[in-house]
This record gives C-alpha cells, sequence and structure tokens, in this order.
C-alpha cells in the first residue's frame, strides 16, 4: 500500500499545474480501458496487451523502421506472446478515481486528455515473484483510452508522437522481490 501512496505522489508531480480531475464518463472509459489491460495481463492474451497501445504510436514507429503498422503489430504481438510464455502476471493495480488529467493539442491539431497514473503488478518468472511498481500512461485520443507503461527511457521515444511527454516528471520504475 505504501508504494501506491509513494506513487500517487510522484504521479501528481508529473502532471502541469492545469490538470483536472476527470469527469465521469472519462473515469468509466479509462477504468474499461485498465480492466481489458489487467484482463489481458493475467490471461496470458498478447494481442489484448498490444491493442491496448495508441494507433498513432503504432504509425509512427512502424513508419520509422520501414514496417506497415499491421506487421509492426504482429511482430510485437508475437513477442509479447513469447515473453509472456515464461512469465505469469497479476492484475494491473491502477485507480483512475482520483486520476489528475491534462489536455495537449497535437500538431495535427488533435487534442488528447491523457493522465499518469500510478500502477503495479506482481510477476513470476523462473520461480522468482516480483512486484513491479510503474506508471501507466493513459492517453484517450479521439474516443478511445490507451495504456502505456512507461519510464523515462522510453519517454523520449514517445515524446517523437506526443510531444508534452518530453517535459514531465516520471516516477521511477521499481522491482521489488516478494516472498
Amino acid at each position: 500500500m505504501r508504494l501506491i501512496a509513494v506513487l500517487c505522489l510522484c504521479a501528481l508531480t508529473a502532471l502541469p499545474a492545469a490538470a483536472r480531475p476527470l469527469d465521469r464518463a472519462e473515469a468509466r472509459g479509462l477504468q474499461r480501458a485498465l480492466d481489458a489491460y489487467s484482463d489481458a495481463l493475467v490471461s496470458g492474451d498478447a494481442a489484448g496487451l498490444t491493442a491496448s497501445l495508441p494507433p498513432r504510436l503504432m504509425r509512427f514507429h512502424a513508419r520509422s523502421i520501414g514496417l506497415s503498422q499491421q506487421d509492426l503489430t504482429e511482430a510485437m504481438t508475437q513477442q509479447t506472446r513469447a515473453m509472456m510464455a515464461q512469465t505469469s502476471f497479476g492484475p494491473l493495480l491502477a485507480d483512475p478515481a482520483g486520476a489528475q488529467a491534462a489536455e495537449a493539442t497535437l500538431q495535427d491539431g488533435t487534442r488528447v486528455t491523457w493522465a499518469i497514473l500510478p500502477a503495479a503488478f506482481e510477476m513470476e518468472q523462473g520461480g522468482q515473484r516480483s512486484r513491479v511498481g510503474q506508471p501507466v500512461l493513459a492517453l484517450r485520443d479521439g474516443r478511445d483510452w490507451y495504456l502505456i507503461r512507461i519510464d523515462d527511457g522510453q519517454k523520449a521515444a514517445l515524446a517523437g508522437v506526443y510531444p508534452f511527454l518530453a517535459d514531465i516528471a516520471l516516477p521511477a520504475t521499481t522491482i521489488d522481490p516478494v516472498n
């Protein structure tokens, strides 16, 4: 529980001053996206996890490496499936109830709503259980919410698509053994 409290505090400091609470419809949509992600994580549904990524991000990365978006999606799904075959996951613990959202306008004029959510999950690999605390970037790009587990190492790549990420501070990812 202490981990979630620390992550909440860090997430609040990552948002701009214009942050606001999610409205009821936003919170419901985000909760549906979080539930679907958690279900995919627990059940080992690699395609479900890949589908949680924003199409805009997938198009950007596909173009940058010379693949079609479909080919990139298939490759990422296969890589995720291979990783998940060796690892089991517990549910994603993330609560949008207290989330603070911000708005950003992309270069093409698209407005996105976004929030950094503290999140945690347990995983087991090779007989070792760990609890991972890693922030989740929740993006509403169009009508749908998308989720990306994010750390500072990924931030620069994501800022190519979502420039507002370049200036935010993210809580550190933590990995702690579970007894």
